[in-house]
């Protein structure tokens, strides 16, 4: 084997002469490519098998739980559009204004732990960026906003368009206590 110096000292080569004369040249950076390249296989196949199916399962359940919240937001969005064309009050007693409040507020508590659960992720040196399990989160909670306001949404205009059509009480009134008892009759 023989050590070659190329211009000036910026890379050494070495040359091994084959059997048949022949003569192989390897440039000593791409020997260190070499060596790292043999690093990361082995790294690799020193995961665990069973940690790269959590990583899986994970990513498998963000993606399913993601393209549900799209399809919620699609639906309050229709909702949304149909109470703009409805001629009459659709929930005269608000109990699915408070049933869809609690779904609401239920997405932010949601959001709340999936975004403690992604930074859990991000901070945990097991877990690589290309693994995509803190993208599957990303993508979790911006699916999970986009729910919560499409959710905050309906609920608005629900609000909005039964006000509509209540009933206007006549008269005047001394004290909120004579207000409120003209309100419930």
């Amino acid at each position: 084997m023989a050590i070659k110096l190329l211009g000036a000292g910026f890379s050494v080569t070495l040359i091994r002469r084959s059997s048949s004369g022949t003569e192989k040249a390897m440039v000593r950076t791409e020997v260190q490519r070499l060596r790292s390249f043999g690093q990361v296989v082995e790294y690799q196949a020193s995961r665990s098998v069973d940690f790269l199916k959590q990583i899986d399962d994970t990513i498998y359940a963000c993606c399913v739980e993601r393209d549900l919240l799209h399809d919620l937001a699609g639906k309050a969005q229709e909702l949304v559009q149909a109470l703009h064309r409805a001629t009459k009050a659709v929930d005269p007693d608000g109990k699915a204004l408070e049933g869809l409040e609690a779904a609401r507020d239920a997405l932010a508590t949601a959001y709340a732990q999936h975004q403690s659960r992604r930074n859990s992720a991000a901070a945990d040196p097991a877990l690589r960026e290309d693994d995509g399990v803190v993208e599957a989160f990303d993508n979790l909670l911006d699916a999970m906003a986009a729910a919560h306001n499409a959710m905050n949404d309906l609920c608005w205009a629900l609000g909005e368009h039964d006000a509509d059509f209540d009933e206007v009480l006549n008269g005047e009134f001394g004290s909120a206590e004579e207000m409120i008892a003209a309100l419930r009759g």
